[in-house]
């Protein structure tokens, strides 16, 4: 073995179950690791605990997780971390790892990072029809004129038309899918509780409103993994 004993401490925190937690203060001291995990192909809990160290880097600094997965021809790590690179401001901070990347792969990153701002809008913005035709049938709530009437008399948007863009900002947030589950239910909880208060829907929401989040969550991962194409990744 070539790697040094810091690595293979590292990596063998990966593969035993009963191992402490161990923490990674940078990126630079978890790439290494992130190296032999690579080479010597562990899956299973290995690759859950290896998420878990990652999930710091790739909040703070997810241009530098893409920077490396891309020269270490780690494409699924790339994803995660061009997916990751979504949640940054408008604008990519002038960070030095784009130093480290090759010009079709920092436009990559642009293009994806464009196409999903454009993809997501557009499912944010969608009208009832549109949606009825993505989720597959008509929604009780879509025709309750009562909602409508009482939002329309408040200078107010339905209890599901917020309910509908709270859900959408919160699933194209996510960098691994099922992150979200806890904000996810509470947007449900808080949209069942809204509904509620009209006689026409609101017994209906309740049950219906997690099938249809299922349905929003899987058109967001479509429209990711359409985005995704963009990227010059190969496994």
């Amino acid at each position: 073995m070539s790697e040094t004993s810091a690595t293979l401490d590292g990596l063998l925190s990966f593969c035993h179950p009963l191992a402490p937690e161990h923490t990674f203060p940078t990126f630079d001291m978890l790439a290494p690791v992130l190296h032999a995990w690579r080479k010597y192909d562990l899956r299973g809990g290995a690759h859950s605990r290896a998420m878990c160290a990652l999930a710091p880097c790739l909040r703070r600094r997810p241009i530098q997780v893409y920077a490396f997965a891309v020269r270490s021809s780690m494409p699924g790590l790339a994803r995660l971390a061009a997916r990751a690179c979504l949640r940054l401001t408008a604008s990519f901070p002038d960070d030095d790892e784009f130093r480290n990347l090759d010009a079709q792969a920092y436009r990559a990153l642009l293009v994806f990072r464009d196409e999903c701002a454009r993809s997501f809008s557009a499912l944010a913005s969608m009208d009832d029809v549109g949606r009825d035709a993505i989720f597959g049938q008509r929604w009780v709530w879509v025709d309750c004129a009562v909602c409508r009437r009482r939002a329309h008399r408040r200078g107010d948007v339905p209890w599901f038309e917020r309910f509908y863009r709270e859900l959408v900002q919160s699933l194209t947030g996510v960098v691994e899918p099922g992150e979200d589950e806890d904000e996810r239910e509470e947007i449900i909880a808080e949209a069942a509780q809204r509904a509620m208060v009209c006689a026409g829907c609101g017994k209906y929401a309740h049950n219906e409103l997690s099938h249809y989040a299922s349905l929003c969550a899987a058109e967001v991962e479509r429209r990711f993994e359409e985005a995704t194409r963009l990227l010059p990744l190969q496994e």
